[in-house]
């Protein structure tokens, strides 16, 4: 039962955010006169190098168990989901500019930052859902 709620929380989390990240990322898709303007221009500011993400997760599961997740998505790659097994968690990722990261977990709280900066905003709502954060 956990899997299969771990597995739909994740799949809620990455289809929210994945897939408005990668319809944009993908390179046949972004066009000028495609992508709203902010979209477009941040693409094309941040397609070389590498940023630095630290995900964190805080405070005890809501929950006699703990269920969290972290999703990836990279330019023309498939969306990655990684579970995360315990809180307090700390991950830290170093991914290519555009890149974009959420977490999520029955925890108290998620914060996401990038290159040291404060990132994450909350991805989904609504009755029952966790703690979870998106940095896009």
């Amino acid at each position: 039962m956990k899997n299969l709620l771990s597995t739909i929380i994740s799949l809620t989390i990455g289809a929210a955010v994945g897939s408005t990240t990668t319809y944009y990322l993908t390179s046949n898709k972004v066009l000028p006169d495609s992508a709203p303007s902010p979209v477009f221009q941040q693409i094309n500011n941040n397609t070389g190098g590498t940023d630095k993400y630290e995900i964190r997760w805080y405070g005890k599961p809501t929950k006699d168990y703990f269920l969290g997740n972290y999703t990836i998505v990279e330019k023309d790659k498939p969306i990655r989901i990684e579970p995360i097994s315990k809180t307090p968690h700390i991950v830290k990722l170093i991914l290519p500019k555009g890149s974009g990261v959420a977490a999520t977990g029955n925890c108290t709280d998620i914060k996401i930052f990038r290159n040291g900066k404060e990132c994450g905003k909350t991805a989904v709502v609504g009755t029952g859902m966790g703690a979870n954060k998106a940095c896009l």
